[in-house]
């Protein structure tokens, strides 16, 4: 398990006012003890997965010389399609370029994150949009580079708040303080969230899992968003790229939603 500990120096003002105040930032570093998580594993070194998440690094460099892509929403048409997983890859692929990363956790109504890295829930995202404070707290995530602004631990805020001006103010200051952010969001199929964030990221990548969701969820699902608003598809869990071994070991330990 890992266990938090305070880093770099404490609150840090991150350039942007939020409403009701100044948006501050509280670096920590995560200190992992133990062996590794089993999923994390598999999204770096050498394994196939991990080759397949620098693949996908080096198209999303390719199309940012097209267009800004700095802030990028990783969406799927319903649970299961391992969004969260790619978006943990894409964040600790992304560090290996040297840049400053950032993973926000904006599937308020089933975080996962925290728990797959084996880590102590921390306020989060959601306490901000609700108001409560002007500081949110970000979490170096080591070995592995990239930081992370998880959920939070409280109820689901309302999912209006996505698409507030604290959230926007929240997402203005982060891209002038990350090189990358990368945004974990909810699926399309169950619920509205991620229609309400469209217009305040950059571009989404739409996550399929093979042999998963019907043709006609995914049409549904990409219907919900503006057409100019899918930078890209990522098909998940191909057999053909996976070895047998890796496959399980990914969907046993798989987004489960």
């Amino acid at each position: 398990m890992a266990e938090p500990r305070s880093g770099v120096g404490g609150p840090l003002l991150a350039g942007a006012e939020a409403p009701g105040g100044e948006l501050r930032l509280r670096m920590e570093d995560t200190v992992r003890r133990g062996q590794a998580v089993p999923i994390v594993a598999l999204l770096v070194g050498s394994s196939p997965i991990a080759e397949e998440l620098r693949i996908l690094r080096a198209k999303l460099r390719v199309i940012g010389q097209q267009r800004v892509l700095r802030c990028v929403g990783l969406v799927s048409a319903a649970g299961g399609e391992g969004k969260t997983t790619v978006s943990m890859g894409l964040a600790t692929s992304l560090t290996q370029d040297g840049g400053r990363v950032l993973l926000i956790e904006a599937d308020l109504r089933r975080p996962a994150i925290e728990r797959y890295l084996g880590l102590a829930p921390v306020e989060g995202l959601g306490e901000y949009l609700q108001g409560q404070g002007d500081e949110v707290v970000v979490r170096r995530i080591d070995p592995h580079g990239f930081q992370l602004l998880s959920a939070g631990r409280g109820p689901a805020p309302a999912p209006e708040l996505l698409g507030s001006e604290r959230m926007r103010h929240l997402l203005e200051a982060l891209r002038r303080r990350f090189d990358f952010v990368v945004v974990d969001c909810p699926p399309l199929g169950p619920v509205a969230d991620s229609v309400i964030l469209q217009d305040l990221l950059d571009a989404f990548l739409f996550v399929v899992r093979a042999r998963h969701s019907p043709i006609e969820t995914i049409t549904k699902a990409l219907s919900h968003l503006k057409a100019d608003r899918i930078a890209g598809v990522v098909l998940n869990d191909n057999h053909e790229i996976l070895t047998s071994y890796y496959s399980y070991s990914y969907r046993r330990y798989h987004d489960r939603y």
